[in-house]
Order: structure tokens, then sequence, then C-alpha cells
């Protein structure tokens, strides 16, 4: 009941353009990284919004806070895994930030690491497609190269903001012109999400716990983030422990030794 009344909420956020679509995933950016059409850094904007606070003494205080735009779907895997359309700066710069310095250097390579994900991944997307902003983007991936950008003086001035930050791209001179907008890039983001979506043939096919039809069933399900209480990284509607998927006639039930269990199965 409980599952099928959020479903069905859902179904009504969903017509009203209040909650993303399949495929899109929210992110916080700090900053546009502008690139000229040879995919040069010519500026780093600050894009956060002002906000007025009150503080606990009555007076209003100005903040700024990042703006929250629509990117394709970011990761969730565990380790390093780029996203397409990169916002985090270990992925796109490939530098660490120590104090007032940026080096490549760390105990397990990760930023090197994480950059060859985010270059190869976005290289292999970006085949294909031809807008300003795309063949910057591209070019900039291409060229740059963390070892020697230690002192990029765009990122020294961000200092420790650096490393917490969001990024997104635009061209230079244009920021209305935004890399996550370009709709040959969308586009291909829709197609390559298409393609992977089961075609059934394979899927496991199980009764739906909502409309009671069957149909092939998703093996995971995206985690709910904003949930008080709740994990800053997600947390999961429904969990079961491994064993609980043993109904179902997917495999036979596991033997239960009584002597064991604090629940004692009853005498056949």
């Amino acid at each position: 009941m409980l599952i099928k009344a959020l479903c069905d909420y859902y179904d009504v956020l969903a017509k009203n353009e209040k909650v993303l679509q399949e495929g899109y995933s929210n992110v916080k950016v700090h900053y546009l990284v502008s690139l000229t059409l040879e995919g040069d850094i010519d500026e780093i904007i600050n894009w956060q919004e002002s906000e007025q606070v009150e503080n606990g003494k009555g007076k209003i205080k100005e903040r700024l806070i990042p703006r929250t735009i629509v990117m394709p779907e970011r990761t969730e895997k565990p380790g390093i895994d780029a996203n397409i359309v990169e916002h985090r700066p270990l992925y796109i710069f490939g530098l660490n930030f120590d104090k007032e310095s940026f080096s490549t250097e760390d105990r397990t390579g990760k930023a090197k690491k994480s950059h060859e994900a985010f270059r190869d991944k976005n290289l292999a997307f970006l085949e294909g497609l031809d807008s300003a902003v795309v063949n910057a983007y591209r070019a900039f991936i291409s060229s740059w190269n963390p070892e020697a950008e230690t002192e990029n003086p765009y990122l020294l001035k961000l200092g420790k903001a650096y490393s917490t930050a969001g990024y997104a791209f635009c061209l230079s001179g244009r920021p209305d012109v935004l890399l996550h907008r370009d709709q040959k890039l969308m586009g291909k983001w829709e197609e390559e999400r298409r393609k992977e979506e089961p075609d059934g043939s394979q899927a496991l096919v199980a009764q739906c716990a909502i409309s009671g039809e069957k149909a092939p069933i998703a093996r995971i399900h995206n985690k709910i983030k904003g949930v008080y209480g709740g994990l800053a990284t997600g947390s999961v509607l429904i969990g079961f422990k491994n064993s609980s998927g043993c109904s179902y006639g997917n495999k036979s039930e596991p033997e239960v030794d009584q002597k064991e269990s604090p629940f004692p199965l009853p005498s056949p």
C-alpha cells in the first residue's frame, strides 16, 4: 500500500515536471569553466547565487550558494568511475589541493586514475558530435596535462574552494552557451541511455508489487537522497538480506538449524 501510494505520487510529480526524468541527476555547481574554441581555460566564473539569511542576532546576512542544475545521471558506484559531462574537480583537472599548492601525487594515485577515466570516457562519448561548446570541451580534455597545470593561475585563485566545488563548462564570453545544455550532446545521451535499457529477453520476469502485472524487473534501484537522518550518499527505500531472495521460486529455501535459530521452526 505504501509503495503503491509513493509510486502514484511520483507519477503525479513527474506529470507536473516537479521531479527529475529517469537518467538525470541534480548537481550542485559553484563555478563555470570558460573555454576558448581551442580548449584553453580563459576564466573560471563564480556561478553561485546570493541568498539572504538571518543570523542569531536578528541581522540579515548574505551568503553564496551553488546553483542546482540537471546533468546526465551521476554514477553511484564505489571506486573510480567517471561521469559524462563531469563536475568533480579531481576527475576534470587531475589535481589535489593541499594548503597552498596543487599536485598530481597522492598515496593511491587516485588523481591520475580519476583524470584518465574522465578523459577516456568523455572522449569516447563525444565521438561524432560537432558543436562549438562540444568541440571546445573535446579540445580541453585532449590537451589538459595535470602535471603541467600545478601552477594554473585560475585554479590557484580558487584555493581551498577548489576541492569541494562543482564545475560546469561554457564558451568563452558566452556563459549562456553551456555544455550540459547542448542539444547534440544531450540527444546522444538519450540515445545511449535507451540502448542500455533491458529489452526484457534476458531480464528476470516477476510480478510487480504495485501493478500486479508480470514484467522484467530491475536488479537494483537508485538510492533516495535528502531523507532526514539518512546517509549523505543516499538511502535505500527497501533493503533485504541476501537470503531473503531465496523464495519466489528463485532457488530452494536454505536449511535452518533450529538449535542456532532464536525462532525455532514449528514441527511438521
